[in-house]
């Protein structure tokens, strides 16, 4: 039997299973909250990080993608095949403020970043999205895990990332930190 998720509970903090399991796509909702329990331990060290960076920050963060189960991640557009979205490994956040404006997310991409490199946080990858949406473009930061969840020679990986309308998404590699 398929364990239901009916109400929300804290992973850490600040950050809520129903915050890194929500999504747009109500027919998949409880589908993926079902899958996600599978990953609490990985989605649990991802919300730890995230609490750091959140301290870093000052501020509150708004989780806009976390954990995705396999048919949500074939089902939003741009996503990776491989993406670590879906093992509870990686979310996509800005602050409740930055409303698409490029140069804060600039701003937050930038001092998560300092964060990760002042505390040799381990992750895998810290990217400044773009994506060009029917409503326009869209702004993002995507922090993924590190070793041992990630493959140890593609972590501490800084790139960024811009899908044109075709929703092909193209990387550049601006740093690597060890």
């Amino acid at each position: 039997m398929t364990e239901t998720v009916n109400k929300d509970f804290q992973v850490t903090q600040h950050f809520g299973f129903f915050e890194m399991t929500k999504t747009s796509n109500a027919g998949l909702q409880e589908l993926n909250r079902q899958k996600a329990l599978e990953y609490l331990p990985s989605l649990s060290r991802l919300c730890t990080i995230m609490e750091g960076v959140r301290a870093a920050i000052g501020e509150p963060l708004v989780v806009h993608s976390g954990f995705r189960c396999s048919d949500l991640n074939k089902a939003t557009a741009g996503s990776s095949k491989s993406s670590q979205h879906m093992l509870g490994e990686a979310c996509d956040f800005t602050r409740q403020y930055d409303n698409g404006d490029e140069q804060k997310i600039e701003h937050l991409f930038n001092r998560t970043l300092r964060y990760l490199a002042d505390t040799q946080a381990p992750f895998g990858q810290l990217i400044r999205e773009y994506a060009d949406r029917p409503y326009g473009k869209a702004v993002w930061v995507h922090l993924s895990l590190g070793a041992p969840f990630r493959n140890p020679d593609r972590c501490g990986e800084v790139m960024t990332m811009m899908a044109g309308v075709d929703g092909i998404p193209h990387y550049t590699l601006l740093k690597k930190i060890a």
